[in-house]
């Protein structure tokens, strides 16, 4: 009962901050004009307008992304069309731009809230609340962006960490739930998720809850596979993988590690990169010196994206930043914990 009063709360608390949000930020949240955007997040918005006139998922990404402003950009690698399970959640609970606003910054809240929780693990109470205010700056580059909190990578990570916090507290099928959810909201999860899964078998410990994410993920993927081959046979041949495994880039990893960074560049120098490694830093130090390990599954996470993404993202895709950034700025006050 609590809880539900508690979420309540919440919910009446976002649905206030949204205007203010909007207006003090300026984000125009209205159904773009098909062929007048050039990115993503807005292609995004359009899909979910198309999908409040009826169309499903498939064909209102479909047209969304035939219409930017710069041409086609449908492509039918199935890895470039996003999950329909974001969208689908946008269309239940929004009729508009600024509903799915306000789920965010509900979500927002769940995530500043699942921030503490996990500190609270591994820390004082008083120092558990820092991570919150690590994080914030963050938020705040996010919604001054105008339109990054439609990236389905922010999405996912609100499922992802919910996830990561029921792992801490060994709530498993919490945990099992999150899992799920962060990797059909953005497949990229996947890839923390093998993580677990791995880390799970070296320490020979119950793996069941991250195997069954990991098959539900396959399982999606093919209904997913089908319905694009479905709404592309007539034009293009389908393939179910994509070929963008290259050489490790450095620059785009420079990219996603500057993401919505600004406000933590200080003097015009570029601090956040010290912020970021100094998060690094404290989780490898509460690990190997304090033997916290259940730190493990945030490191895994962590470093699984370090490792893989600059091997398959391309320079546009410095968003991917979203998927593990923030982790490490809620890594940050670990440091005081060190002992």
């Amino acid at each position: 009962l609590l809880v539900g009063v508690f979420i309540y709360i919440l919910i009446m608390i976002s649905f206030q901050l949204t205007p203010y949000i909007q207006k003090q930020f300026n984000i125009e949240l209205a159904e773009p004009e098909l062929g007048t955007y050039t990115s993503d997040e807005v292609a995004f918005l359009k899909t979910f307008y198309l999908m409040e006139k009826g169309n499903d998922y498939y064909l209102a990404y479909k047209i969304a992304r035939e219409n930017y402003a710069s041409g086609n950009l449908i492509q039918s690698e199935v890895s470039t069309w996003r999950s329909p399970v974001v969208f689908y959640l946008w269309n239940i609970f929004s009729e508009n731009g600024e509903d799915i606003l306000t789920i965010f910054v509900f979500f927002m809240f769940i995530f500043l809230i699942c921030s503490y929780l996990l500190l609270k693990k591994f820390m004082s109470h008083k120092l558990s609340l820092i991570g919150s205010l690590t994080i914030a700056p963050y938020f705040y580059d996010s919604l001054k962006y105008k339109t990054a909190f439609l990236f389905t990578e922010w999405w996912g990570l609100f499922f992802f960490l919910i996830g990561l916090v029921a792992i801490v507290y060994k709530r498993y099928f919490v945990a099992c739930l999150g899992l799920i959810l962060a990797i059909l909201s953005r497949e990229l999860f996947i890839i923390p998720v093998l993580g677990f899964l791995l880390l799970g078998v070296i320490q020979k410990k119950e793996i069941k809850y991250f195997l069954v994410p990991i098959i539900v993920f396959f399982l999606f993927y093919f209904f997913h596979w089908h319905n694009v081959a479905n709404i592309m046979m007539s034009t293009n041949k389908v393939n179910i993988t994509v070929d963008r495994f290259h050489f490790y880039s450095i620059l785009n990893l420079h990219k996603m590690l500057s993401f919505s960074m600004r406000q933590y560049v200080l003097f015009g120098l570029k601090t956040h990169y010290l912020v970021l490694l100094l998060g690094f830093m404290s989780l490898i130090l509460n690990i190997i010196l304090s033997r916290k390990y259940e730190l493990l599954y945030l490191f895994v996470a962590v470093i699984s994206f370090l490792i893989l993404l600059p091997a398959i993202s391309v320079k546009e895709n410095d968003y991917w930043g979203i998927t593990f950034v923030p982790l490490l700025l809620i890594s940050l006050p670990l440091l005081m914990s060190f002992n």
